[in-house]
Parts: C-alpha cells; structure tokens; sequence
C-alpha cells in the first residue's frame, strides 16, 4: 500500500512539474503572440491582468489610472486619451481640452462718403462765383456754374467771359470726396469756332460741408493772322454747404 502510495505521488508531482514547465513556455511565447494580433493604431499592454489593444477614445477605469498611464494612457471620464494625465509643474492636472470655434465673419459696412449732398456755392481766387451740387450720396457732382473766368495771351492779349453753367453736367466722386473735370471747349460764336481750341481742367476735394479744389482753362487761338497762347493759370476755389 504504501509504495502504491509513493508511486501516485511522484507521479503527481511529475505531471505538476510538466504543467509548469508548458506554463513557463507559454507564458514566455503568449504575450508575444497576443502583441502580433493588435490591429494597428492601438497598443498592447496588460491592464488589470488581461491583455488589451489600447487606442484613443476606448472605454476605460479610473482604479487602472496606473497601468494606463505606463502605457503612455490616461484615463478621463471613462475614455482613453493620450498622455498620462499627470500633474504639472505646478502639482495641477491639465484640463481636458475644448475649443470655441471664433464667431463667425461679418464683413464691415461699406465707408460712408467723404462728401455731404447739398448745394455747394463759394469763390475762385479772381473772386468770381464758384458753385455746384453733390448728390447720389456724395458720390457725384452735378451743374456746375461759375462767374467770369479771365485770361492772359500772348502776345499781349486779355480775354474775358467763360460764365458756364452746365446744369445737367455730371462726374463721378471718390469715396474719399475726389472728382475732376478734364473736358475741351468749343467757342459758341460761329466765327471764331473754326480757328479756336481750348481745354479746361477742374479738380476738387470735397470734406463733410466744405471742398476746396483748382481751375484752369487753356486756349489757342488765330485772329488777323497772329497766332495766340491763352490761359488763366492755376486759380484755386473753395465753396461750402449752403442748402
């Protein structure tokens, strides 16, 4: 009896010793091969003694903090992010992350016009009448009308007159109050039309209630013969609002 007894012992202890063996061989082999089956984009590790495949946004357990973050994982609100979560220089834990999307564009409104409609009336520096209108917003000038314009020829020669009165005449304005009227003239009086040219220049800058700008008229002319240069020179003007 008892060597009955003997030999069932030695040979549990045979088939122990054997079990421990195949446990040792394939514990060595198993993590290996459990590592291989980890789809890519996730990393394997050992959580709480089973074996997981670890990625971003899974499901997880604040008590396996510890194991998470070795794996370069922490957990926050039941799911796996990156980093280890843990505390700073200054002994806090960073703050989940959220971002506020900026408000949306709104395109600023269209600037104003540097001028004021209205009726505009003032003087030339030869102190004759000077005047036109402002409309469509300030952003034209319309009918303009002017005193005498004056100018010197040579040879010696002075011409007189040039009242205009454009009435339905129309330029554009800049935003910034700017216009300009580059325009030729044509003499009225049937007998000087032929041998005569002229050219007339205006340039003005409009502000709010008032505008301030130049005139200059240029001509050319023949008479018994004589060839004659005219002009008024650069004149100035200014004018403001008056209705």
């Amino acid at each position: 009896m008892k060597r009955k007894t003997t030999a069932l012992i030695t040979g549990g202890l045979a088939v122990l010793a054997f079990s421990a063996a195949l446990a040792a061989v394939l514990g060595s082999t198993a993590p290996e091969a459990k590592a291989a089956s980890c789809a890519r984009g996730t990393k394997p590790a050992v959580i709480g003694g089973n074996f997981k495949c670890l990625r971003v946004g899974q499901q997880c357990s604040a008590r396996h903090q510890a194991a998470y973050r070795r794996y370069g994982f922490h957990c926050a609100k039941g799911r796996l992010r990156k980093g280890t979560g843990a505390p700073g220089p200054a002994g806090k834990t960073p703050p989940e992350l959220t971002f506020t999307p900026p408000p949306p564009y709104t395109p600023p409104p269209p600037a104003p016009s540097a001028a004021m409609d209205g009726h505009y009336k003032g003087h030339t520096s030869q102190n004759e009448t000077f005047e036109f209108d402002i409309t469509n917003g300030g952003l034209s000038f319309r009918g303009l009308k002017t005193g005498q314009i004056n100018s010197g020829c040579t040879p010696t020669f002075h011409l007189s007159g040039g009242n205009l009165d454009w009435p339905n005449h129309v330029e554009p304005l800049t935003l910034a109050g700017d216009f300009t009227i580059d325009t030729p003239l044509t003499y009225g009086d049937s007998d000087w039309s032929s041998n005569w040219s002229g050219h007339l220049t205006i340039r003005g800058h409009m502000t709010g209630q008032v505008g301030s700008g130049s005139l200059e008229v240029k001509d050319a002319f023949t008479s018994n013969g004589t060839a004659y240069t005219c002009g008024t020179g650069l004149q100035t003007w200014t004018v403001v609002r008056t209705g």
